[in-house]
């Protein structure tokens, strides 16, 4: 995922631009017991289905899932720095 692909859209939810299409998927981190969730046909076919049933989630996640993790765990980082400066080295 390239950079300014992932843009916040609600509190948890991220659109994500395809890195091959003009297509954007809704990424909500939140769904599924904070599993995450996500609009592009390799996680509701093959993912979701899974989760749904309770079963555990795979290793692997589809790319728009984790680049929205990595897009919020990058902002909380910044957050931290910012809110407690000491600790940035």
């Amino acid at each position: 995922m390239g950079k300014g692909r992932v843009n916040e859209f609600e509190l948890l939810r991220f659109l994500v631009r395809s890195s091959t299409t003009s297509e954007e998927y809704l990424v909500d981190l939140a769904a599924l017991n904070g599993n995450g969730s996500c609009t592009c046909k390799d996680f509701q076919c093959r993912i979701e289905p899974k989760l749904s049933r309770g079963q555990k989630p795979p290793r692997y996640l589809c790319k728009h899932l984790r680049a929205a993790r990595e897009h919020l765990t990058n902002m909380l980082i910044k957050e931290f720095i910012r809110r407690y400066p000491s600790h940035e080295t």
